[in-house]
């Protein structure tokens, strides 16, 4: 049910909503996130640029560090929360994310 809500969100444009449902749902089933991973990462990647777009990436960050925590042998996972960190002017945290 969660999944479809958050399928649901990400077509209609729900980006943040989609996030969180999909983080959610890998939360309480983990089994469903290799399945799902590619979407997941695909509504992640375009929520982080539009906040960008508009001046707001670091709303972001509380999104990525917890999309690392869900996924955290994902490389792509791990290099956009790099990537945002590096944004945001923490080159240091960004060194660690990109290390580990």
């Amino acid at each position: 049910a969660m999944l479809k809500q958050a399928l649901i969100a990400q077509v209609g444009g729900e980006l943040e909503r989609a996030v969180h449902l999909y983080l959610m749902c890998f939360k309480v089933h983990p089994a469903a996130a290799p399945n799902f991973r590619d979407e997941f990462m695909q509504v992640l990647t375009l929520h982080g640029s539009r906040l960008a777009a508009q001046g707001e990436a670091a709303k972001g960050l509380p999104l990525y560090k917890l999309a690392a925590a869900v996924l955290p042998r994902d490389a792509e996972a791990l290099t956009l929360l790099g990537r945002l960190l590096f944004v945001l002017g923490k080159e240091g945290e960004a060194r660690q994310q990109w290390l580990a």
